[in-house]
Order: C-alpha cells, then structure tokens, then sequence
C-alpha cells in the first residue's frame, strides 16, 4: 500500500513538472495565436473592396518607452487625420509584423519611431523588397533600442541620403520612387510651423521643388527620389498648419493615388478640428480616453510594459488613483512672470478645456475659444474659474499661416491677473507633475524623481506659510521652482507626483528647506560652507564609497570640468563684475587668483589681485558669491560651481578645475539617479537630509 501511495505521489508529481515545462514551452505559442485570433477579429472590419486604400501605421514600444507621452500625442494626431480623411488604417506592432506579409497593405507609416531594433528594421526591409511602400517621418530610425545612433549602413538598406543641416546631421526620407510635378497649384512659399527653419547642405545633384519662407529648399528630387526636408511632417505642428496640411494631402495623393481634398487655408481654424483637451494631451486625458476605444490597439498592455519596467502595474496606478481621490486637495498660487497683459495680447487664441466660469459668463464649455473675451475678463479684475483640477487653458501663438508656433498650458483651479502678472491657483499633484520634470531629466529613475517630488512638494508646502512674493506662493522661474506647464509632462512625472501625493520631508515635525543641485562632484556641501546660515539637516555627505572619482554622481558631464580664461576675457568680465557686486571700481590688469577652501571643499575666500603699473590692487569676496564674478551676464558664472580644486595660472590664460554643477548643498541630482536605481525614494532622502523625517501632509 506504502508503495501504490508513493508512485501515486510520484507519478502527480513528474505529471506536474511536465505540465509546468510544458506551460513553460509552448507559452509564446499560445500566447501569439490567442493575440493573432483576437487581432485578426479587429480586422474584418478592414477588409478591402476595390477602391479601398489602408495604410498601417507603426507602433514602436521602444520610442514609447523613451518619449511615453510625446509619442502617443503624434500617434493619437495621425490617427485623426487619417480618420478625418476617410482613410482606413491599422496599427502595427512588434506582436503583428506579421500582418505586413498576410494583409494588404497599400503604405506603411513609420512615424517619429526613434528607437527601433535591427529585427523590426530589418521586416520593414523585406516588406519594401516585397513591392512595399514606406513613409519614415520624423526623425525614425535615427537610434537603436538602446538610444544609440544608427550605423548609416542602416539607412542604406532603404537608399537614403544623408542630408546635413546646421552642422547637425539629421537623415530625411523617401517618400516615392516615380516624380510628377504635383505643386503647379500649390503655393511657392511653404512655411514651417516651427519656430526655426533649417539650411540645407546636400552631397548630391538635387531639383528643388518647393521652397520655405527663408528660401531654403524644403521638397527635393534626387536621382528621381523625392524627399521632404521638414523636420516635422504628420505631428501637432505641422498638423496645425493648413499648408502643411495640405501637404501631408498631397504626400499620400502622390503616394496611394488617391484624390483626397485638400483645405482652404483662408477659412481655416485649428479648433473647428481640435478641442483644447486634444491638444493639451494631458495625462488624465491619456489614462481615461486615449487608453480606451483604441482601434485595433491595446494601449494597457504598452503602458503595462512601461509600468513593470518602473516595478509598477496597471493595477497599481488604478488604485492610487483611486486613493488620491478620497484625500485632501491642496492648491498653491504661482506667478507666470513670463506672461503679463502684453503677453496675452500676443497669443492668438485661448482655450478652455473643460466646465468653467469667467466673472461675468456661466458654463463655457471647452470648445470655448474667443481670446478677447478672456483678455477683458481677466484685463478687468474678474477670474476664470474650473469646475476640476484637470481642466487646462491653452495660450497659442500663431504663425501668418494659422500654424502652431507657440504654446503655453497649464492646469487651473483659478486664473486671473494681479500687479499685470497671469496668477494661477493650482493643484499640488498638478504643479508638482510639471515642476519635477522642469527640474531633472525623464531619462532619470523613478525612484530618483519619486524624491524630487517630494523635494519639490516640500518647497512648495514651505511657501504655503512663507511666500516668496506679495501676491502668489512661487513664480515660475528656476529660482523659485522651474514651472514650464503641463506640456512638458511626462508619464515618469505623473507617476512621481501621484504615489508620493502629499509626502513632504520634515525635521522636528517642521518642513524642511529641501534644497538640491545638479551634480554634488562626489561630496556635496554644509550650507555655512555656501550660504551664511548651518542648518543641522544640511550637512555635508560623502557621495562615494570608497573614492570620490567612483561617486554615485559620475554620470554627469560635469563631474570633473576644466574651464580655460585668457586674461583679456577675464578683465573685460571682472570690470564689470567687481563694479556690480562689489562696488568697487576694477584697476589694472589680472595678476593672480587666490582660494581658501572650506570643509566642505567649496571656496570660502576668493581673492583677485590685480596690478596697475607697479600698484596691487584685491578684490576679495566670500563662499558661493565668488563664481559670480566669472559672469558675462551677472546672472550665470562660468564656472559649474564653487568646488574648485585648482586654478593653473599661464603666460596668457587661467585654467580652473573642479567638480560639480550648482550650489552643491542638499540632494544631488545625478547621485539621486544612480541610488534610485538601488534604493527607494526614502533611503535617497534620508542620505542626502541628515536627521529628517518623510510625511504626509494631513
């Protein structure tokens, strides 16, 4: 009986282990025909008749990986201007490459895929080789995955020619191998919608074919190839403006022989196509709609993806968002110093996204757009008022041909306008989404801008009962916190802000000055060694384990710097610098530099000696104030910061070496990033702020 029991056990057991092996095995088999049955259900819907175009569009994981928010926006704006033009498409991704041999497919968009593996390059090549059509636009397949860029053999699989512009070499691509003269109607001046427009320098016999408004070419043929030279087709800028438009109309006339209408630039407005919620692509709009409805795209399993890589889950970011819901908002009033009644009045338009009020209106919807009404509502003292947190205002700037130039948008709870400055009352989750990202790079860990968030949030908290201005909690410039608006938030940001929501650092249940820094050069400094005041959670701290030129901070390009000065620069700086900040008139000539060091090696006393005939004269001046007088501007040293090791004095020339880059108290940054990929945001905190404590505001 003893024996039965035992084989009995064995046999469940080796059943088991060959289940699991098997599981194990056919896993991939499994998994690729559930998601090619269901995929391909998505498609019946696109089963071509005779006269029906598709074109599918290219969904790279790895470009959304580094670009998250930014790619999804020029995905989400290709999508609406295929559907507005009756265009069928369907949506590629690494997990259906397949659908390139097994549907037919008249023209495959590759758009802004920046960061794309050999093997996904590699199908696009056979596909072409295959009577394939490709578009590349905008800046795709500049990098590999790793954000490394491309061998120019790569480009030569697809015969594209290398094309310079300002010294910079960018690679723009070809759109169709048979010519025809398709501009006789179009006008003779395309313009941009950017800012800038770019100098062309080719290696090659070119025609030009249509020209920008600086008169640099902007569609060439080469070798009976035609390529397109703007640096943005097919995204919100050029989306915006009708002649690019109208352009992107003709690029698929030309290339699918299709007869799609173009626009009337006279008549045309961006906002007759575009809400404001649209085109401020905020995050809350991307989790609650573009995450949802997704044709033939399963945005959940991308962002799913992208959160296991932050250690995190679907499930994770639903919940706390859930849970922020049911805790205390707090608002903090910031200043737009960039943005006065003179600024208003140059935006061309406003939007509102959202329920709002103005003073003297009820119920503007968000399709509301009328900029001189906004401008004498805030102009005569009234506000306007949002019904949520995560409604925006959009100010944009108009080029002469209707396209984007500028924008400026920012998350509200109120605006208005105070001493001819735009003040907004803003959430704290919101300001602290933007301001992180202002601060320190997306490329960082999430743990890393997990404790920059709180850095920020605690600054801000301070402000809340100290105000750094008369009439708001913070401005918007560096000194207070960079706040650049909600258009240059991240997913990294959001996540940052939204699961430390309402944590602040403190020291004897007090918030802390949470000072931080760019890069500390391997040992940051006490702040009586910088500022005037020893605050006993800012000490000094060794940013290394066993030698400072192996510190967490190495990454930094200004780790260890060298700046060369000759003479003549130096005294045509320091006779104005030494009058500025000193009130003391420069004499002479430069002769010598003198440091003493601190504790924290930082200077403490600088001395410039200079010689006029056979007189000396010093200039002498304290701690962080010394790196001042190496400025051009009064505002911005030369030198990265005040831990200079050495200074080298030469026939002509004076040659400073040091480390670091900013006032190297508190938290550094690039340290930050290098423990956050080790530790969590608490450890960061409390290795850089001596004795604190991590709360949530109550």
């Amino acid at each position: 009986m003893k024996i039965f029991f035992h084989l009995t056990k064995l046999s469940l057991f080796s059943t088991l282990i060959f289940l699991f092996f098997f599981i194990i095995y056919f896993y991939d088999y499994f998994s690729n025909i559930t998601f090619e049955y269901f995929y391909n259900k998505n498609l019946q819907n696109y089963q071509k008749s005779k006269d029906t175009k598709i074109i599918g569009i290219y969904f790279s994981y790895d470009t959304f990986y580094h670009l998250n928010r930014r790619y999804l926006k020029e995905f989400y704006f290709l999508k609406k201007f295929l559907a507005l033009n009756n265009i069928n498409y369907i949506i590629i991704t690494d997990r259906s490459l397949n659908l390139l041999d097994s549907f037919d497919i008249d023209l495959l968009i590759v758009n802004d895929c920046r960061t794309l593996p050999i093997n996904i390059i590699l199908k696009f090549k056979d596909y072409l080789d295959s009577n394939g059509k490709i578009l590349f636009t905008y800046q795709s397949l500049i990098y590999n995955k790793f954000y490394q860029k491309n061998h120019y053999k790569i480009y030569e699989l697809f015969n594209i020619a290398n094309i310079n512009f300002n010294n910079i070499e960018y690679n723009y691509f070809k759109i169709s191998k048979s010519y025809k003269n398709y501009f006789k109607d179009y006008p003779k001046e395309i313009l941009l919608s950017r800012k800038y427009t770019v100098n062309l320098q080719l290696l090659y016999n070119y025609e030009i074919l249509a020209y920008l408004e600086d008169n640099t070419p902007f569609l060439v043929k080469i070798n009976d190839n035609i390529y397109f030279l703007a640096e943005n087709t097919f995204t919100i800028e050029n989306y915006s403006n009708p002649y690019i438009y109208n352009f992107n109309i003709d690029l698929l006339n030309l290339i699918l022989k299709l007869n799609l209408k173009k626009i009337n630039p006279e008549s045309f407005n961006i906002f007759l196509i575009i809400k404001p919620y649209e085109l401020a692509f905020s995050n809350n709009f991307i989790f609650n709609s573009s995450l949802k409805n997704q044709k033939n795209l399963n945005l959940n399993h991308f962002l799913n993806k992208y959160l296991e890589k932050q250690k995190l889950n679907i499930k994770n970011l639903y919940n706390t968002q859930n849970l922020i819901k049911s805790k205390k908002n707090f608002y903090i009033t910031i200043g737009i110093e960039d943005i006065n009644l003179d600024k208003l009045k140059y935006f061309n338009l406003v939007g509102l996204s959202g329920l709002n009020k103005l003073g003297n209106f009820k119920n503007i919807f968000e399709d509301f757009i009328n900029t001189n009404l906004v401008i004498n509502e805030l102009e005569n003292g009234n506000k306007i008022i949002s019904n949520s947190k995560d409604n925006i205002i959009l100010f944009i700037k108009l080029n002469k041909q209707k396209g984007i130039q500028e924008i400026f948008s920012t998350h509200f709870k109120e605006l208005y306008l105070k001493g001819n400055i735009l003040i907004l009352v803003i959430d704290m989750d919101n300001y602290i989404q933007d301001v992180v990202i202002s601060e320190m790079p997306d490329s960082f860990s999430l743990e890393a801008l997990k404790a920059q968030a709180i850095a920020a949030r605690t600054y801000a908290f301070k402000s809340l009962k100290y105000k750094r201005h008369k009439n708001y909690n913070l401005c918007n410039k560096p000194h207070c916190q960079a706040f650049n608006g909600q258009y240059n938030e991240t997913f990294k940001s959001y996540l940052a802000s939204i699961f430390t929501h309402n944590l602040i650092i403190t020291y004897k249940n007090i918030p802390i000055d949470a000072l931080y820094h760019s890069t500390c050069g391997g040992l940051t400094a006490n702040s009586q060694d910088v500022f005037n005041n020893s605050i006993p959670y800012l000490k000094s701290v060794k940013d290394y384990q066993d030698n400072i030129d192996n510190a967490y901070c190495k990454d930094s390009k200004l780790f260890k710097w060298k700046i060369e000065l000759n003479k003549n620069e130096l005294n045509s700086i320091l006779s104005k610098t030494i009058p500025y900040f000193l009130a003391q008139k420069y004499e002479g000539n430069i002769y010598d530099i003198i440091i003493e060091k601190n504790q924290s090696q930082r200077i403490n006393k600088l001395t410039i000696i200079s010689k006029k005939g056979n007189n000396f004269y010093k200039y002498t001046v304290y701690k962080d104030d010394s790196i001042y007088l190496f400025s051009k501007d009064m505002y911005y040293p030369l030198l990265p910061s005040n831990f200079v090791e050495k200074i080298i004095k030469t026939k002509d020339k004076f040659i400073f070496e040091g480390r670091g880059f900013g006032h190297g108290v508190g938290m550094c940054q690039f340290g930050a990033n290098y423990l956050g990929n080790h530790f969590d945001y608490s450890f960061i905190l409390k290795h850089y702020y001596k004795g604190v404590e991590i709360k949530e505001v109550e």
